[in-house]
């Protein structure tokens, strides 16, 4: 039996960092990290292209290296490693931590290439045994070995435009039966296969109606239906928020700004700092964040902006005929202010509807009044559509 202070089961990166730590510590620590000849012990070995990891990314390695060289005889070195994509990913990080547990800690830290097969607590320390017969003691233990993730048959093309086919096992698992399609001839790499096993594999969620004693689906059951309803949203940007959202601005309010349906929202949960704009018509709940954030862009007449006149007028006309956006917001315009209204009419005829189209959204207009359309007064129909201070 081999007595430690510390034993760490696992062969990724967070059992690598507990052991380096624990050696940083002046600890006694046995790092069990698998079978080296097993696919499954030495998981570390098997993790895809984790790249960019918080305070170890290739950018970080590429700019260390880039300040060693900086004299000017080293220009065409530098010219190469700022071309050089850098990838620092868990395989290389668990090295890494092998190597310096190796040349730094040999004396504390123990490396066994072997397989935790059972654990147990003995008086005041635990006892772990492995697949070759040894027992390791120690005063706590850390277990980390991981999870099994399984991944569709996908094809990528990686930077160097190398074909990758059929990653459908991070770590390998069992032998996947073979499709049953008879004219299948992919066999177990079928990637349908794996899709129509997924799916059989997750059942189907029914509601118990309230009303029965029976299971039922939702749209047999009108309280069932009731309460499986989505949520309706309550909460849209505001003010500088909705024009970040929209790329009007890369400004960032220094107080937070929201727009709510409701009659108002509590301060603990907003921060008695933020501006609230409530009674919100209720038609908003079935609108995106960017076309609520348009509203309320347009609400303001454009004054959030940033952009010169005609750029923002350009914008938001190129906003509103996206993805069907002028329609959807055309169908709840009756719930706007006149000034709303008036502008949305002017955009909408900017970008070709028909007459006939916008003649309800007309007649909804004081024919008597003017609006201000702030910022977007350079709209070309502007003036038919009554607003206010344009020649």
């Amino acid at each position: 039996m081999e007595q430690h202070q510390v034993i760490v089961v696992g062969g990724g990166i967070g059992e690598s960092a507990a052991a380096l730590r624990a050696a940083q510590h002046g600890l006694k620590v046995a790092w069990i990290r698998g079978d080296a000849g097993s696919a499954r012990a030495s998981r570390a070995r098997y993790v895809f292209s984790i790249d960019n990891m918080i305070g170890v990314s290739g950018g970080i390695v590429q700019r260390k290296v880039l300040e060693l060289l900086s004299g000017p005889e080293h220009a065409a070195a530098r010219e190469a490693i700022a071309r050089t994509h850098f990838h620092v990913g868990i395989p290389e990080i668990v090295e890494d931590v092998t190597l310096r547990l190796t040349a730094d800690f040999a004396d504390q830290a123990t490396l066994v290439d072997e397989k935790a097969i059972a654990a147990r607590r003995e008086g005041s320390g635990f006892a772990v045994e492995t697949d070759r017969g040894r027992t390791f003691r120690g005063g706590a233990v850390v277990l980390s070995t991981g999870v099994m993730d399984r991944q569709p048959s996908v094809k990528l093309t990686t930077k160097s435009g190398k074909l990758v086919d059929d990653i459908r096992w991070i770590y390998p698992g069992p032998t996947p039966s073979r499709c049953s399609t008879a004219s299948c001839a992919k066999g177990t790499s079928c990637a349908a296969r794996a899709w129509r096993s997924s799916a059989r594999a997750r059942p189907r969620r029914r509601s118990r109606c309230s009303c029965t004693s029976a299971t039922a689906s939702p749209s047999r059951c009108l309280e069932t239906a009731k309460r499986s309803r989505p949520r309706r949203r309550t909460l849209f940007p505001s003010g500088i928020a909705a024009a970040n959202l929209l790329g009007f601005t890369t400004q960032s309010a220094r107080r937070g700004e929201l727009a709510t349906s409701a009659m108002s929202l509590p301060r603990k949960l907003v921060g008695g700092d933020t501006v609230i704009h409530a009674r919100r018509p209720a038609a908003w709940a079935g609108l995106s964040d960017e076309d609520a954030a348009l509203l309320d862009f347009l609400r303001r007449g454009g004054k959030t902006s940033e952009l010169t006149q005609d750029d923002t007028v350009q914008r938001t006309l190129a906003l509103l005929s996206e993805n069907g956006r002028l329609d959807r917001l055309l169908r709840i315009a009756g719930a706007e202010p006149p000034r709303v209204r008036a502008v949305l009419g002017a955009m909408a005829e900017q970008l070709g509807k028909p007459f006939a189209t916008l003649r309800r959204l007309r007649a909804s207009l004081n024919p008597s009044s003017r609006f201000d359309f702030g910022v977007l007064s350079g709209l070309p129909h502007a003036r038919s559509w009554q607003a206010k201070g344009r020649p």
